[in-house]
């Protein structure tokens, strides 16, 4: 059996969010063709062992275990299919620790990966305590033309628009 080596210690958010596109452009293009020949990078956990984290990330993430669900969050964001909701994950945590402008970056990344609603609520919400009022109301429109009726969404429009 292969041992995959142990994984990299976490970047910040901010960083890794810059990097990810690049990153995977990169080991497209330097994957060797053929059968196991060369080296690849470690696959993201599985389909299964992702809801399993992801679900651990929100428990964890709830219980305010922010250093352990980021860790969770960190890993799940490397499978494509939970990618968004553990990048929403990873934005919770930054505005939870007043990081507001790495949980804007997470949002803005969440919401590009299937973060859905709560990923454009949570840019809102972040660039609203950055003072951002038109980001802000911008976000805001975004989650509520996927649901018109989300009431976190449609107050904080209000309040950005009270603001601009």
């Amino acid at each position: 059996p292969v041992v995959a080596p142990p994984p990299a210690p976490p970047e910040p958010a901010a960083a890794r969010a810059e990097d990810d596109a690049d990153t995977e452009a990169d080991a497209e293009k330097e994957a060797p063709q053929g059968h196991g020949a060369g080296r690849r990078a470690p696959a993201g956990p599985s389909p299964a062992d992702s809801k399993k984290m992801l679900k651990e990330g929100e428990r964890l993430l709830h219980l305010e275990k922010f250093s352990e669900a980021r860790g969770l969050f960190q890993k799940v964001a490397q499978s494509r299919r939970e990618r968004g909701p553990a990048l929403v994950g990873l934005a919770e945590i930054s505005f939870q620790e007043k990081k507001y402008v790495e949980a804007v970056k997470s949002a803005q990344l969440a919401a590009g990966s299937g973060g859905g609603v709560r990923a454009r609520v949570l840019q809102g919400d972040a660039n609203f305590r950055l003072n951002h009022f038109k980001e802000a109301a911008k976000a805001y429109e975004d989650a509520l033309k996927l649901d018109p009726g989300n009431a976190s969404a449609k107050s904080g429009l209000a309040l950005a628009n009270k603001r601009m």
